[in-house]
């Protein structure tokens, strides 16, 4: 991955302070995910999403139609999904000529999708198979995507990330996109407002100005469940993960767990020696280039009919020997269906 793409993962990522070197880190080294464990931000390029908070939704039978189009065909239990975690969609805004319109959206305090339609002035041309993006280039905040305080300044003590997939352009008006945008967030956002600022193809400004979109207060996390696994432990290539908290929502779930640091670092020191890859110190001798880990173990719901449910999305912190996993589901779920959570190789029951 070369550096413009570091920076676009960076863009999409808002974190905590201590979450920093933890995203850093896990953007850096390589993709191998059965040594190399999870990275702080991966995304599901063609059509997934990972979600936040502004809860909302249409008219029920309006909204799950459109979802078939972004999930693919909803099971009936998967629509009573939607239907339950849809409320009061935010209004259409206006900004320099261009109006987003909320046509649907759910979510459950932690995870959000909204489905907008973007109509540009005359002129503009939208292209069909392009990823239009939420931020512009570099780390300027007046042009990214964010969640911001009742205060209007920027949300600073929750990690979350914003992104943009399943982009169509409309066949007979090319000025008409319409796009996903969600959130994923470390804890409740409910209350916030995601702010957004333009849309970028390759860095270059296509609209810019200011849409504002209240989170709702109704968020429906009536069906997320706290599951009580303090302790479990679980394996992974550095030792043994313990852990401490586990959420699990419809859409998602967020989890902490703690890691012994000599493990890591015994791990890490084991693949820098057999390591071919040397740096040039400051005295100018070459020294083995140190590999880095992020300490974890793949999550997934299985269900009572035999099929598993993967993330969809994920992104993680860590502060000292405490890691925190935020991530969604490919899928909406009926908890109901789930049999277990299979965490590395432990079955964590839900209920």
């Amino acid at each position: 991955m070369n550096e413009h793409a570091y920076r676009n993962e960076l863009d999409r990522v808002s974190y905590t302070p201590e979450g920093r070197d933890a995203l850093v880190a896990a953007l850096m080294h390589r993709e191998d995910a059965a040594q190399k464990g999870r990275r702080v931000w991966t995304r599901r390029w063609a059509a997934a999403a990972v979600a936040a908070a502004l809860l909302v939704g249409t008219a029920a039978a309006a909204s799950v139609s459109l979802w078939d189009r972004y999930f693919g065909t909803l099971t009936d239990e998967e629509r009573s999904v939607v239907e339950s975690l849809s409320g009061t969609l935010p209004a259409a805004v206006t900004s320099n000529g261009t109006t987003m319109t909320p046509l649907s959206a759910f979510g459950d305090g932690t995870s959000f999708y909204l489905l907008l339609e973007v109509t540009a002035p005359e002129g503009t041309e939208f292209s069909s198979g392009e990823n239009y993006a939420l931020f512009g280039n570099g780390f300027d905040p007046d042009h990214r995507a964010c969640l911001l305080e009742q205060d209007g300044t920027q949300m600073e003590d929750v990690s979350y990330s914003i992104d943009a997939s399943w982009m169509e352009v409309s066949e007979t008006e090319q000025n008409k996109l319409s796009m996903v945008v969600s959130v994923t967030a470390s804890e409740s956002i409910d209350g916030k407002t995601l702010h957004i600022p333009g849309l970028w193809l390759q860095e270059n400004a296509v609209v810019t100005g200011s849409w504002d979109f209240p989170l709702s207060a109704r968020m429906g996390s009536a069906g997320a469940v706290e599951v009580d696994a303090a302790g479990t432990t679980t394996s992974w290539i550095g030792g043994t993960l313990t852990l401490e908290t586990l959420r699990v929502s419809p859409l998602g779930l967020t989890m902490t767990y703690r890691y012994d640091p000599e493990e890591l670092r015994a791990l890490e020191e084991r693949e820098a020696a057999q390591s071919n890859m040397v740096v040039t110190a400051e005295d100018g001798s070459l020294v083995p280039m140190m590999v880095d880990y992020i300490p974890s173990a793949q999550i997934s719901l299985m269900l009572r009919d035999g099929s598993q449910v993967r993330e969809g999305g994920a992104f993680m912190g860590g502060q000292d020997d405490l890691q925190t996993l935020s991530t969604t589901f490919e899928r909406p779920v009926d908890l109901s269906s789930v049999d277990y959570i299979l965490w590395g190789d432990t079955k964590i029951p839900l209920f």
